[in-house]
């Protein structure tokens, strides 16, 4: 303290580490959210990938049987995953297309999955009709 009583601040004032580890804290948080969503993401679009190929194989096999082969690929496709499903059925072969959910709203269209099955001419000679015997 001078002789008016006011504190002077030294160099050793201004070197102290008091607070660091808050503006760490602060700094890193982001980062650690920001990767935290992009291995989620990652996740969403692997199990959408199971996802969609099952539809297409689904949705062939509704084609080969006489049924709604876009109801089978919607179905096959689980709830939680329901994004943006489009089928294209036409010369023996399904095409399922499913945009996934993202957190980011223009990442979606870039994450885009495909899956085309062939639908099988003889498949009833092979296992039987559906409602038959085998």
């Amino acid at each position: 303290m001078d002789s008016f009583g006011v504190r002077r601040f030294t160099s050793n004032h201004l070197r102290t580490d008091d607070g660091q580890s808050l503006v760490e804290l602060v700094a890193i948080t982001p980062i650690v959210l920001f990767c935290g969503m992009l291995g989620l993401q990652g996740l969403v679009v692997g199990a959408n990938a199971v996802a969609v190929d099952h539809s297409a194989h689904a949705a062939a096999l509704a084609e080969q049987l006489g049924n709604d082969p876009v109801a089978a690929a919607r179905e096959a496709v689980p709830g939680w995953s329901h994004g943006d499903v489009r089928v294209r059925v036409g010369s023996g072969r399904v095409r399922v297309e499913l945009t996934p959910k993202s957190i980011v709203p223009g990442l979606a269209r870039m994450l885009e999955l495909r899956s085309e099955a062939r639908v099988v001419d003889g498949f009833s000679k092979l296992y039987g009709s559906p409602g038959g015997s085998v």
